[in-house]
């Protein structure tokens, strides 16, 4: 440690030196002086102090808010936005039916069934609305509704349950064999199995020569 003299007072008005107070510092050996006092950048075009700089009012920023796929992943009740039309004429293309749809709001989606192999029209659509204003509006006035010559069938779909049913319906290949079986009532399927059960088993030679000997 060691005791320093300093003569770094304020000077003189006077001019003299000898009624200067004197100053004495201690110093050691392991101090250090201490970090030069930081400037941080300021923007100069600012008329704002730098301690209310930093505490103005942020501009707002305008997010989208994002809109959520339903599919299979979806959790939850799903909004009333998916709308399913039956029995559509042949001639009703995907212009035709945007024309139709397009005045009762915004659509996200909107699609016609064809036959993956044939590409037949299957008279089946689905949309999509943007909000379920629109797809309410576009029940009430579609349902019921003739275009063509065909009443529409236009109603709500969660999950589009039931247009996919339909389509599965209508692409699927059934035996003809299968199909009449099914169609046959209770009443002809004994019939037949009687019929057969009950049949004589007999030559058919036997069976012209009878006819010859009774004169048919």
């Amino acid at each position: 440690m060691a005791l320093l003299q300093d003569d770094s007072g304020p000077p003189d008005p006077s001019g003299g030196s000898e009624d200067r107070p004197l100053r004495w510092v201690l110093k050691r050996p392991s101090w250090r002086p201490r970090r030069p006092r930081l400037h941080f950048p300021v923007d100069p075009r600012s008329k704002l102090p730098p301690a209310l700089a930093r505490w103005r009012r942020l501009e707002s920023l305008e997010l989208p808010v994002p809109r959520f796929r339903i599919d299979s992943n979806y959790v939850g009740t799903p909004p009333t936005i998916e709308v399913t039309l039956e029995n559509l004429n042949d001639n009703v293309d995907r212009n035709f039916l945007e024309r139709l749809v397009r005045k009762f709001g915004n659509m996200e989606e909107l699609e016609i069934y064809y036959h993956p192999v044939r590409r037949k029209h299957l008279g089946l659509a689905r949309i999509v609305f943007e909000d379920v204003k629109s797809a309410r509006l576009c029940v009430k006035e579609l349902h019921g509704k003739s275009v063509m010559g065909k009443q529409l069938n236009c109603y709500i779909d969660p999950f589009f349950a039931s247009a996919k049913k339909m389509f599965d319906e209508l692409t699927t290949e059934r035996d003809s064999r299968s199909e009449t079986t099914l169609t046959l009532s209770p009443i002809q399927i004994n019939h037949q199995a009687n019929s057969y059960n009950h049949a004589p088993n007999t030559d058919p030679r036997e069976s012209n020569q009878r006819r010859k000997d009774s004169g048919g």
